[in-house]
């Protein structure tokens, strides 16, 4: 074999042997075992670079049975990791948003900055909220978006052009509306006030009305459900007249409280019912019209 040929084979040999690679440590293994050894295991780790910061979110798990998290964030600066967000509290989950689904800290909404979002949720007390996060590289820190926590919200891309929209879905009845009738007093537990908002100038605003087909869907989905509801049978006429309510919620994201108001009164009316049925819706539709701001123009 020509010598040429001997440097030929080198050549190949050096190209395609396997390469071994050091593997960097991890910044943050100190942390990882102080937290096992206080009873939590990492759940998630969500991560990016930006510039020469690496960001860090983990998600810690409680071991025992209630499963409950903590939160910490952290960037790393040579090597050296700082403590510079932490979410603690013994009663609540937490759950990352699906903007993290690749496992990254994404910039949004054509920002340049990280954006970190994540769910928060009582248990027990069916009240959720999204908190949204944006770095500010300048003080090492996360800091709230405007507005942030979002009751019940989520991000999710309504309109297909991979920019999400902040999607909140609310009870605005909560524990505020006092309902004496005891078949009705679930109203409050199921009328829901979906609304969606953009983001513009470094904030959300309000833009449910842009998104009238979501609304028709979501309204084909809510007269279903009520047409198949019968509370004669289950005694839950709250639970009839929270779907009636969710209703003029949506024609009231669409410009069109008026109609939303007409088929929530055409659904429950107090003509044909047993006395204290009756009774309970007047009583009830008269307290909505406060609470709603109806005009008196507009007929039961």
């Amino acid at each position: 074999m020509t010598r040429r040929w001997w440097l030929l084979l080198v050549a190949l040999v050096i190209l395609f042997a396997p390469m071994r690679v050091c593997a960097r440590p991890d910044p943050l293994a100190k942390e990882k075992a102080q937290m096992k050894a206080a009873g939590y295991e990492v759940e998630r780790v969500v991560s990016s670079m930006f510039g020469k910061v690496k960001l860090i979110a983990v998600l810690y798990r409680e071991t025992g049975a209630a499963g409950l998290h903590r939160l910490k964030a952290f960037s790393v600066k040579g090597g050296r990791p700082s403590l510079i967000y932490i979410e603690v509290s013994p009663t609540v989950r937490i759950s990352f948003d699906a903007v993290h689904d690749a496992n990254t800290l994404p910039a949004l909404f054509g920002e340049k900055s990280p954006f970190f979002a994540y769910t928060k949720e009582i248990p027990g007390l069916n009240r959720r909220s999204l908190i949204l996060l944006r770095y500010d590289a300048k003080a090492d820190k996360w800091r709230p978006a405007p507005g942030s926590p979002y009751d019940s919200g989520a991000l999710q891309d309504m309109d297909g052009d991979g920019v999400p929209e902040l999607v909140t879905r609310s009870l605005p009845l909560g524990n505020f509306f006092t309902i004496e009738c005891r078949d009705f007093q679930t109203m409050t537990r199921t009328a829901f006030r979906t609304r969606i908002h953009r983001w513009a100038g470094g904030r959300f605003s309000e833009s449910s009305r842009e998104f009238r087909s979501f609304y028709e869907d979501d309204l084909r989905r809510l007269k279903g459900e009520l047409d198949a509801a019968d509370p004669r049978k289950t005694n839950d006429y709250g639970a009839a007249l929270g779907l009636g309510l969710s209703i003029y919620y949506d024609f009231a994201e669409l410009g069109e409280p008026r109609e939303g108001w007409a088929q929530f009164s055409k659904a429950f009316t107090p003509r044909g019912q047993f006395p204290p049925i009756s009774t309970c819706i007047k009583k009830i539709k008269s307290d909505l019209r406060g609470n709603l701001g109806i005009p008196d123009e507009w007929p039961d």
